[in-house]
């Protein structure tokens, strides 16, 4: 694959983003939970994050930014949505914090974010 940005490649850019926000989520799934569990808390935290510009959907306009500039350079193909991608990766690394909360033994991060970053890559990289 091509080198992309900072030359790394787009696949080694998107694993190492999937796995810190595999991290972030699994760290920060307690918190949010606690968050919906009272309505009155979780309206003031998300008033605030408005009145930043912030809030949990603007890492994935970030990586939709960063894959449209991929997208410019030729290493995404053109009909390839950008923002749904970007939505698949951050969402499946929100889901494996949730789904895994309980259970005894989770997906190892580095591996679960390389193939998550493969997979993405399957449905989104001009063919060679």
């Amino acid at each position: 694959m091509w080198p992309s940005r900072g030359g790394h490649t787009l696949e080694e850019n998107l694993t190492a983003i999937a796995r810190q926000a595999a991290l972030f989520y699994e760290q920060s799934f307690p918190i949010a939970a606690s968050l919906y569990a009272e309505t009155q808390l979780k309206r003031r935290h998300d008033e605030a994050l408005r009145q930043m510009g912030a809030g949990p959907h603007m890492p994935i306009r970030l990586l939709d930014t960063y894959l449209r500039a991929e997208q410019a350079a030729g290493r995404v193909r053109t009909e390839a949505d950008t923002f749904a991608a970007a939505s698949l990766l951050l969402g499946a690394c929100a889901q494996r914090a949730f789904a895994y909360e309980a259970a005894e033994e989770r997906p190892p991060v580095d591996d679960f974010a390389h193939r998550l970053a493969r997979t993405l890559l399957n449905g989104i990289a001009p063919g060679e």
